[in-house]
């Protein structure tokens, strides 16, 4: 029988197209295969990116979203952009991170998910997706708002450190 984050882990979320220029290529590489290869973090860092992969800063966004309590729908369809599914992400802690966030944050009982069958394992890995995927929204709306608000408040090497920690006092 699969593991709820084993399910979880073989989804593919999707971002907001609307902060791909913005925000994902502004702060992060697209990927290493574009790149010709792995980049160190600090050839990442000094070429103005804090993000070496786009699903870093699509995580950096989901925490900012939990962490504001502040979490966004948009219509995957048509507004959504798919680009890597969960299982490639690392650390791997990461996302046992973000499967335990969106558990404490969903209305579900903890205890009925050990009843669930195969098919509803599937059913739960997915509205955990969309849940991560919304506060991952919430998370890119405040951003670029902090952008609009102050175009140069991400430009210190500890801004994204500082933002996550403004966010935790608002």
């Amino acid at each position: 029988m699969n593991t709820l984050l084993e399910r979880f882990e073989k989804k593919e979320p999707q971002y907001p197209l609307v902060y791909e220029n913005s925000i994902f290529k502004r702060f992060s590489e697209k990927a290493a295969f574009d790149q010709g290869g792995l980049r160190s973090d600090e050839e990442v860092f000094s070429g103005g990116r804090f993000f070496s992969r786009y699903y870093e800063c699509f995580i950096y966004a989901a925490i900012v979203g939990i962490k504001a309590k502040y979490s966004l729908p948009f219509d995957r369809a048509k507004d959504g952009k798919r680009f890597l599914l969960i299982e490639g992400w690392r650390p791997k802690r990461v996302t046992q991170f973000l499967l335990m966030s969106l558990l404490a944050v969903s209305e579900d009982n903890l205890e009925s998910l050990e009843l669930l069958n195969e098919q509803e394992i599937d059913d739960k890995a997915l509205q955990l997706v969309y849940l991560l995927e919304r506060y991952a929204h919430g998370g890119l709306d405040l951003m670029d708002k902090k952008i609009k608000e102050n175009p140069y408040y991400f430009e210190s090497a500890f801004s994204m450190a500082a933002f996550l920690k403004e966010i935790g006092t608002n």
